[in-house]
């Protein structure tokens, strides 16, 4: 649970300041706006993704959900190559972009609210809940540290599309981990 968690944010904490930097380039009059409707959208979509994880635990179970989450960034991972591949630069493509955020958001917003009620389905009756929740964001943090280090760095030397798929490609590895060993 803990290396999907860390995978998970290792997969996607680059990808929104990537996405910034690349509409900012592409648009550096107005970089800051997209930027700032980057995080927007993801935002509002985790908040209505988080509400609407709520009611789905019940219905469908924690671990379709939780699925689902971690199977939002590939997808969204893989868009944005296709789209800075096959679309960068033409009209519509930034709002297409942007449109990526809703993945973001929504992997984001269900992650948050499955975390903690995955942790105390494994801590249940071992009075550790606490400690697995700490471990758990501690786990976030070291993922989302590198994910930044290594998305930069993969940017830099050869190019936005490719810090993407890599960062696209780490991301099947915690919804397989999930899925199998959980």
């Amino acid at each position: 649970f803990l290396l999907s968690v860390m995978l998970f944010h290792f997969s996607n904490a680059a990808m929104l300041p990537l996405l910034s930097q690349q509409l900012f380039l592409a648009n550096a009059e107005r970089g800051f706006e997209f930027a700032a409707m980057a995080v927007i959208t993801a935002q509002l979509s985790m908040v209505l993704s988080a509400c609407a994880a709520g009611w789905l635990v019940p219905r469908i179970g924690t671990k379709p959900l939780f699925i689902l989450a971690l199977s939002a960034i590939p997808i969204r991972g893989f868009i944005i190559v296709l789209l800075l591949t096959y679309y960068n630069n033409m009209p519509g493509s930034n709002a297409l972009l942007l449109a990526t955020q809703i993945l973001d958001g929504l992997a984001g917003g269900i992650f948050g609210v499955l975390l903690v009620l995955i942790s105390e389905n494994l801590a249940r009756g071992s009075g550790r809940f606490a400690m697995l929740v700490g471990l758990a964001k501690t786990a976030e943090g070291v993922g989302a540290s590198f994910s930044n280090l290594v998305g930069e760095y993969i940017a830099e030397v050869s190019g936005y599309q490719a810090a993407f798929l890599v960062l696209s490609l780490a991301s099947l590895v915690p919804i397989f981990l999930y899925g199998v060993c959980m």
